[in-house]
């Protein structure tokens, strides 16, 4: 099944991707290792460390209510200063 092939071994570690997500300020992590494409589920981490280990359908719901404009700039602008637009 096409996608399905395991990363090769000169793909970053995990931890080293969730850490340069970190760094990037992306929003929210959609992971899928061998125990959720088992279990048809996806643990999505928050950019403030909150993790949901929910089912594939829940995942792709929560997804797109994030992704209705207006949500990313709102979160981008959330008093914590990501995005450079709140005031200080």
């Amino acid at each position: 099944m096409p996608g399905s092939e395991p990363l090769p071994m000169t793909a970053p570690a995990l931890s080293r991707r969730v850490a340069v997500a970190r760094e990037m300020a992306v929003p929210v992590m959609a992971i899928v290792g061998g125990c959720e494409m088992r279990d048809v589920r996806v643990s999505l981490r928050e950019r403030d460390d909150l993790q949901a280990d929910v089912p594939l359908a829940e995942a792709v719901s929560r997804l797109q209510a994030r992704a209705r404009p207006g949500t990313l700039a709102a979160e981008a602008c959330d008093g914590r200063g990501f995005g450079g637009c709140c005031p200080e």
